[in-house]
C-alpha cells in the first residue's frame, strides 16, 4: 500500500522473480475506476470481494511478462489476502464461462464496455 500511495497513476504492484515491483497502470479512465473500486472492496473487506476481478485482469495483463507468470501473480495475491486466490479465480472463471463470456475476456474488460456503453443514458446525454 505503501507504494501505491506514493505513486498515484499505478494501480497495482506485482513484484516480479528479483522482487522488484512491477507497476501495472490502465489508461483507459473507466477501467481504471472500476479496478480501484475493486481493489478498494477487495482491501477493505473480510470477504475480499473483487479480489477474483483483480487476479483474472493481472494474470491477463501481467502473467506472460519477464519475471512473472500467473502462478507468481497468484502467491503473491495469497500472501496479501490470506486467501485461497487460485481457487477463487479458478471458480470465477468458470462462472464467467458459463455466464457466456467471450473467451480470454475479463470481468473488468467487459464491465468497462458495457459502462461506456450505458454511461451516456444515465448522465442524460444519449441521442
Amino acid at each position: 500500500m505503501e507504494l501505491l500511495t506514493a505513486a498515484k497513476d499505478v494501480d497495482y504492484f506485482i513484484f516480479d522473480d528479483s522482487e522488484r515491483p512491477i507497476p501495472f497502470v490502465l489508461e483507459h479512465t473507466w477501467a481504471k475506476m472500476m479496478f480501484r473500486i475493486l481493489r478498494t472492496s477487495a482491501t477493505s473487506t473480510v470477504e475480499t470481494k473483487g479480489l477474483e476481478a483483480i487476479a483474472e485482469c493481472l494474470v491477463k495483463e501481467m502473467g506472460e511478462m519477464p519475471g512473472l507468470s500467473r502462478e507468481r501473480i497468484l502467491a503473491q495475491l495469497q500472501r496479501e489476502y490470506q486467501v485461497d486466490v487460485e481457487k477463487m479465480v479458478t471458480n470465477f472463471m468458470k462462472r464467467a464461462e458459463l455466464n457466456g463470456y467471450p473467451p480470454g475476456t475479463t470481468f473488468l474488460e467487459i464491465m468497462t464496455k458495457n459502462w461506456v456503453s450505458f454511461a451516456p443514458q444515465l448522465m442524460g446525454t444519449s441521442r
